[in-house]
């Protein structure tokens, strides 16, 4: 992962944890395997926790401007795979964004 995109190293919201220098995403202590664009996709929405973060936001954020994808089918992708069921089943469409709201940055 690349720390420049992220000022804050760790976010934490209910029992996940985000390391944004590693791109590491941990449920209770366990690491959940999660994507490089996945993980940029929640980094960006941990990042502006609380604010309307738009549709282009997250393209711009994600992939490069030369970058040729079907946007709406690889952002759909992957929110999806941020919501999958994984090790457990905490993550879900309603809960995750009322999570990241409440998300607190940890200034080590």
């Amino acid at each position: 992962m690349d720390a420049s995109h992220s000022p804050a190293k760790v976010f934490r919201f209910g029992v996940f944890e985000a390391k944004m220098h590693s791109g590491e995403l941990r449920c209770d202590g366990t690491r959940i395997h999660l994507q490089s664009q996945p993980f940029l996709v929640l980094a960006l929405l941990l990042e502006r926790a609380g604010e309307l973060v738009t549709r282009e936001e997250l393209r711009d954020h994600v992939w490069p401007e030369n970058t040729f994808v079907e946007f709406d089918y690889a952002l759909n992708t992957a929110i999806k795979k941020i919501r999958a069921d994984r090790r457990r089943r905490v993550l879900n469409a309603g809960r995750l964004l009322t999570w990241m709201a409440g998300a607190e940055k940890d200034p080590c």
